[in-house]
């Protein structure tokens, strides 16, 4: 049975929280207002459904222990792994991209749910003891990690978020203690790497 720590009470922004659930309603009423008939009925229908599913997520996630997300990582990172690839069978071709999965009267898109287990499978990574201490053998062993998800991402193709997970890998290595003569390396080495990165993306 889940239980919730009833610490994490006493750490709650409930200022922040009222602000968000101010713009739900208005967000609501603005859709209620504009949208007329039947059609706009389900747009409403489907905001509120939407908020109702993502207070449940938080509250949720509120109560795990991060660790055991973590110890769950490579997991998470598989199972992400598999919606990506599933998109190229599964997926529906809006505007020459297949990036989404439907279900029904929802749509996923398994690129944007990803972006955690990368989170989570980078910190896994770098919390374990063969990537100690965080240096240039760190970061090649953390390259394959990286480069299968931001291949299948281009794929669909979707470049904004593979490009997105170099500044998040930044961070998190930055965070983790690799020193900035290394990552000024890194840098020199992907600005040298343009042109070719221009050649293969250029059909893109």
């Amino acid at each position: 049975m889940l239980r919730i720590d009833r610490r994490l009470l006493q750490n709650v922004d409930w200022a922040l929280l009222a602000i968000a659930f101010g713009l739900v309603v208005m967000s609501t009423l603005t859709l209620a207002s504009l949208h007329v008939g039947r059609a706009g009925g389900s747009v409403v229908v489907r905001q509120v459904l939407w908020f109702a599913v993502g207070l449940t997520v938080m509250v949720l996630l509120a109560s795990l222990d991060y660790r055991r997300l973590v110890r769950a990582a490579p997991a998470l990172y598989l199972l992400g792994l598999a919606g990506l690839a599933a998109v190229f069978v599964l997926g529906r071709t809006v505007s020459g991209a297949r990036r989404w999965i439907v279900f029904g009267p929802m749509s996923i898109q398994p690129s944007e749910l990803f972006k955690i287990c990368f989170v989570l499978i980078v910190v896994w990574a770098l919390a374990s003891r063969w990537a100690q201490p965080v240096g240039k053998l760190t970061i090649a062993l953390i390259l394959p990690i990286v480069a299968v998800p931001a291949v299948l991402i281009i794929k669909q193709p979707d470049l904004g978020t593979a490009l997105l997970l170099v500044p998040v890998l930044t961070i998190l290595l930055v965070g983790a203690g690799l020193r900035l003569k290394v990552l000024g390396g890194l840098a020199l080495a992907a600005l040298s790497a343009m042109p070719l990165a221009w050649l293969a993306l250029k059909d893109y």
